[in-house]
């Protein structure tokens, strides 16, 4: 067994004073059959190691500070004191390999560690000589490259793929440190709700079954406000999905946005929210339309080529096409809520102001702008096809055709339905 931890070797004479702590690797083990179990000590500066027998050579174990993952191991020769500090969880199994290694009787493993009477009863294994630099990046393409003990807690960059995993393996939610997730060419429906909890910068989940979610319990990790927070790519082309997640749109720092090769029919209203949204990809899906609200973004590239977009000019007149021929909107009276959001709205409270009640605060957040004036519409009524716009003049557009396009939307007064 190997551990990473910090190491500090102080004489026995002298414990008063305190070592440095270098980052180390402690090996257990032995060389042969005919070897006396050692701990091998690998340091940045001696990579061959130091070796310390452990067989009769045992002047005591320290473990008073266990659960804290301190312990202080005492040889006999040479007279020195091996300070420990490591995961608390490891530790402890690094002292029971030792407990188990070394046995004085035919009961049992010995439970008092320090006796110059124990005797070897089995080997552990050869130690492998390599520097313990902590991990920060792994690759994996196959099953059997999966770590026997688990993903390393340093990692900062994974990339699982092509490994054709049913699910996420659960190990990734311990990896605070985690900023790139890669998990392409998998078999994945859904990611556990708790992977909003971590900070993850870059998320790839190209070629998976995520189309299959129909439930909106299966996003609910995107509801994270340390994902919301720290997300600024998400690529998602090749999962057949037939909608896109709404609550994408609260990964407010969002800058990459991959959604090509799906069957995206719609793009939901609170794309609006995403102000920081530079490059967008919804190439190669089955869209007709747009919503309204991408007008409000800043596009630096947007690729909508290959959906079923047609061919318009920006002449084309509303009042020649089947939109003349809509009946009269039925304005209904609002509700409770949609007058306390029009209130909001009126006296230009803050947003993320504490006054607000979340119900209200939602109700801001999805609802569309009037695909005419502009205006914040509360109405629950979609038109489809209601206009033709031109995006936004500085993105460079990827398109089949012209840069004008029908929008869906919601129309807040009658002057707007009239309106050209």
């Amino acid at each position: 067994m190997k551990l990473l931890c910090e190491t500090s070797v102080i004489r026995s004479s002298n414990r008063e004073i305190k070592g440095r702590f270098l980052k180390s690797t402690l090996a257990i083990g032995k060389k042969d059959e005919k070897s006396k179990l050692c701990i091998i000590l690998i340091t940045s500066s001696n990579k061959s190691g130091i070796k310390y027998d452990l067989t009769n050579n045992l002047a005591g174990i320290f473990r008073k500070f266990i659960d804290e993952g301190k312990c202080t191991i005492s040889f006999v020769l040479p007279e020195v004191d091996l300070q420990i500090k490591a995961d608390s969880i490891q530790l402890k199994a690094f002292l029971n390999i030792m407990k188990n290694e070394l046995c004085p009787t035919k009961d049992g493993p010995n439970k008092e560690l320090g006796r110059n009477d124990n005797k070897l009863i089995r080997a552990f294994g050869s130690t492998n000589k390599m520097i313990a630099d902590e991990v920060t990046k792994l690759n994996i393409t196959k099953r059997s490259e999966f770590p026997t003990k688990g993903l390393p807690r340093t990692l900062k960059e994974l990339h699982i793929t092509g490994v054709g995993c049913l699910q996420m393996p659960i190990g990734i939610l311990n990896l605070s440190k985690l900023t790139h997730l890669d998990l392409t060419s998998n078999k994945i429906e859904k990611l556990h709700k708790a992977v909003g909890n971590l900070s993850i910068n870059q998320l790839i989940l190209t070629d998976n079954l995520f189309g299959k979610s129909t439930s909106l319990k299966d996003w609910e990790w995107l509801n994270g406000r340390n994902i919301q927070l720290s997300l600024h790519t998400l690529i998602m082309s090749r999962n057949k999905l037939k909608m896109a997640p709404v609550s994408v749109a609260k990964c407010e720092n969002l800058v990459c946005l991959d959604l090509s090769f799906n069957e995206l029919s719609a793009v939901p209203f609170s794309i609006k929210q995403l102000r920081h949204l530079k490059t967008l990809n919804l190439s190669n899906n089955e869209l007709k339309s747009l919503p309204c609200t991408m007008r409000s973004l800043y596009l630096d590239l947007i690729d909508l080529s290959t959906n079923q977009f047609h061919s318009y000019t920006q002449s084309l007149e509303l009042s020649q096409n089947s939109l003349a021929s809509i009946t009269t909107l039925n304005f209904k009276f609002p509700t409770l809520f949609e007058l306390s959001s029009r209130c909001v709205m009126r006296q230009q409270m803050p947003f993320m102001s504490l006054n607000i009640p979340h119900i209200i605060k939602e109700i801001l957040y999805h609802s569309p702008n009037c695909s005419k004036c502009g205006s914040l519409c509360f109405d629950r009524t979609i038109y489809k096809n209601i206009n033709i716009v031109s995006l936004n003049a500085k993105a460079r557009i990827t398109t089949d055709n012209s840069n004008y396009f029908l929008v869906d939307g919601p129309l807040c007064k009658i002057s707007c339905l009239n309106s050209k």
